[in-house]
């Protein structure tokens, strides 16, 4: 696969969903290649003044959670992202909530 990195020039806020969902868990590589993308791709290609949040879900009985509210601090975001397995799933997951 190629990744094609280009900076996004609007400046704005951004809220990236993350999908820590049993079949997301059950997928092999699928969890580090959701957050490599998030850490390493799209936060890189945004400029350093665009605002970023995290939300994050993987358990149909609960609500999304907001991992990291809107910041520029990308270290920040990344630290939030590698924590998520650990802070917020914590072992835990199952199909994601769905509305009809």
């Amino acid at each position: 696969m190629t990744l094609v990195r280009q900076q996004i020039e609007h400046v704005g806020a951004r809220e990236m969903v993350l999908d820590y969902s049993l079949s997301m868990q059950e997928s092999p590589g699928a969890i580090a290649a959701m957050e490599a993308a998030a850490s390493e791709v799209f936060l890189d290609a945004l400029t350093p003044e665009a605002l970023v949040g995290v939300t994050a879900f993987c358990r149909d009985d609960e609500d999304a959670a907001q991992i990291a509210g809107f910041t520029t601090d990308r270290d920040f975001l990344r630290a939030r992202i590698a924590a998520i397995q650990g802070d917020y799933v914590a072992g835990f997951a199952s199909g994601p909530r769905l509305y009809d």
